[in-house]
């Protein structure tokens, strides 16, 4: 399962500084970024940079967008057995 968090811009990414990140990735000092990764491995999937202008609400609103699209894909979905009809 896929899952999110802020980065603090100082934590190394996948074996790169936070230095060398920030400059690849041009993410400015005002750029909140957020962090998926999958709870099964210690790399990072995907950093979700957003507008500098984006509050705490708005990055964590982003996350969820991209964690619900993830985690219920078709590679996360599973067949189901149908459910036998009852009798009220």
């Amino acid at each position: 399962m896929y899952k999110s968090k802020m980065w603090d811009k100082k934590t190394p990414i996948n074996g790169n500084s936070a230095e060398k990140v920030m400059e690849a990735y041009r993410v400015g000092e005002n750029q909140p970024v957020g962090l998926i990764y999958n709870e099964d491995s210690p790399d990072i999937t995907a950093l979700i940079i957003c507008n500098p202008n984006y509050t705490k609400a708005d990055v964590t609103r982003v996350l969820k967008e991209q964690l619900t699209a993830l985690n219920t894909g078709p590679e996360t979905e599973t067949e189901t057995e149908p459910k036998p009809k009852t009798d009220k």
